[in-house]
């Protein structure tokens, strides 16, 4: 539970970078960081261009490379786990949660995206997904 403050600040991020995709042409705006939940012990993530929005007040594009999901898509399975652990007490009296990071065990992303499939994904720079680490 002790990475949850930052794994929130990523989900909320994720959120607000929708949100100018969808809402503002995918261009910073200064209601991307006024947007950004403000609760105790949550902390606010933001897209290393955001500065330069912030410095020059000019459109400045969100760009969001293949190396920004990764966080995005940790932060939320991470939440997922956390919500299945508290329904498997709740409802099954299972006190005792699983943990990635107690076990030693990466999160494998290729087979949350693709279960038990033989594909491989390729990315744009042309890397597979047999040579990215955690695929």
């Amino acid at each position: 539970m002790e990475g949850l403050p930052t794994t929130f600040g990523i989900i909320d991020n994720a959120r607000r970078l929708r949100n100018l995709i969808v809402h503002n042409h995918s261009l910073f705006n200064a209601k991307y960081e006024d947007d950004a939940i403000r609760s105790d012990g949550i902390k606010i993530e933001l897209h290393p261009l955001y500065s330069e929005f912030k410095r020059t007040q000019q459109p400045i594009p969100a760009i969001i490379r293949t190396e920004d999901l990764y966080p995005i898509i940790y932060a939320h399975i991470e939440a997922l786990h956390v919500l299945h652990n508290s329904i498997q007490e709740e409802f099954f009296g299972v006190t005792e949660g699983y943990s990635y990071k107690e076990e030693n065990k990466q999160i494998e992303l290729k087979r949350i995206l693709l279960g038990n499939s033989e594909v491989e994904i390729y990315f744009r720079n042309g890397q597979s997904s047999k040579s990215v680490n955690g695929i």
